[in-house]
C-alpha cells in the first residue's frame, strides 16, 4: 500500500487523516513532491496534511505532524461531493501514474471511510 487515508464526510465539510504513506513522496526541505492530475487537481508533499480548493497536502517534512487532521468547509453538500470526486480522480491517477506506484490498488469506491491507493 503507498498511501491510505481515513475521510470523515460531515455535512458542508470533509476532514481527513492519513495513516500510511510512502516515504518515497514525502517531501523535505525544499524538495517538494507534486503530482498534478488531468483534472487540475494537485497531490503535494512539503510540510504537512492539509486540504486546497485544488490540492491535498500530504505528509512532508514534520514527521511530528503526519497524523493531523486537515479538514474543509464548503459552500454546500454539492460542492463537496464535487471536491471529493476530483480529489479520488487526482489520487487514482496519480496512484495509476507515479513511477513508485506500480501495485494494484484496492476499490475506494466509497466516500466516507478508508481510502487505499
Amino acid at each position: 500500500m503507498k498511501l491510505k487515508m481515513q475521510v470523515a464526510v460531515f455535512e458542508k465539510a470533509i476532514a481527513i487523516q492519513i495513516q500510511e504513506q510512502d516515504e518515497r513522496f514525502r517531501g523535505r526541505g525544499t524538495a517538494h513532491k507534486v503530482f498534478l492530475a488531468s483534472n487540475g487537481f494537485a497531490i503535494e508533499s512539503s510540510v504537512r496534511p492539509d486540504i486546497e480548493l485544488k490540492k491535498l497536502w500530504l505528509r512532508g517534512e514534520s514527521a511530528r505532524e503526519d497524523f493531523y487532521v486537515a479538514s474543509r468547509e464548503f459552500l454546500s453538500d454539492e460542492d463537496r461531493d464535487t471536491f471529493l470526486r476530483r480529489m479520488k480522480g487526482a489520487l487514482t491517477e496519480w496512484a495509476e501514474e507515479w513511477e513508485g506506484w506500480g501495485e494494484k490498488k484496492k476499490d475506494s469506491s466509497a466516500n466516507e471511510g478508508v481510502w487505499e491507493f
